[in-house]
């Protein structure tokens, strides 16, 4: 004789269905609250992986802040590198948070030359400018010292191949859509 699996001998008499639907229903309500404040970065800007997203209005050296570009020939050259997203916080242009390193912030002095970018005298590693990556040209900023103003940030990426500050130029605060903070690393096959 076949035994059948019912939700009854599964879980003994303690649940009806009714109450393991609730259940289920009140999961993924949870999950779907929590996938606001989780995001996964798939580019080599920063660490690959999940990240949690939180709101902020103070940022500081050293932040992993979320950004979105508001200039149309930027957002161009980031949809020409395909980024590959599955990220359900997106900016206006419909393009995922870029996660990206605050290294200077109002008052700061950058300096962007053919060895790379320094920032009140002090060279960041992995910091040169390329003009393309994969064919894309990735419009560099011009050759220059800079001391930033009011509610303006420098941003780079932990990848010496990240589109960052050296392209896109200063953020500003009104661009920073809030932090970021790594959770674990994406898992490759």
């Amino acid at each position: 004789m076949e035994k059948q699996l019912s939700f009854s001998k599964l879980l003994g008499d303690k649940i009806s269905c009714a109450q393991l639907i609730i259940c289920v229903l009140i999961y993924g309500v949870v999950c779907f609250y929590i996938s606001q404040f989780i995001g996964v970065n798939t580019t080599y800007s920063e660490p690959r992986g999940y990240y949690l997203y939180y709101t902020s209005t103070d940022y500081a050296i050293g932040d992993q802040v979320l950004i979105c570009l508001e200039n149309n020939k930027y957002i161009e050259v980031l949809k020409q590198l395909k980024i590959m997203h599955f990220a359900t916080n997106r900016c206006k242009s419909g393009l995922p948070y870029l996660v990206k390193t605050i290294i200077a912030k109002t008052g700061d002095n950058v300096t962007i030359n053919g060895v790379g970018i320094m920032v009140n005298g002090h060279m960041y590693p992995n910091s040169k400018v390329v003009e393309r990556v994969h064919g894309v040209n990735l419009l560099p900023q011009a050759f220059g010292s800079y001391k930033l103003t009011s509610n303006q940030f420098f941003v780079l990426g932990s990848s010496k191949n990240s589109y960052d500050s050296r392209y896109f130029g200063v953020v500003y605060k009104n661009q920073i859509k809030g932090k970021a903070l790594f959770l674990m690393p994406l898992i490759s096959s």
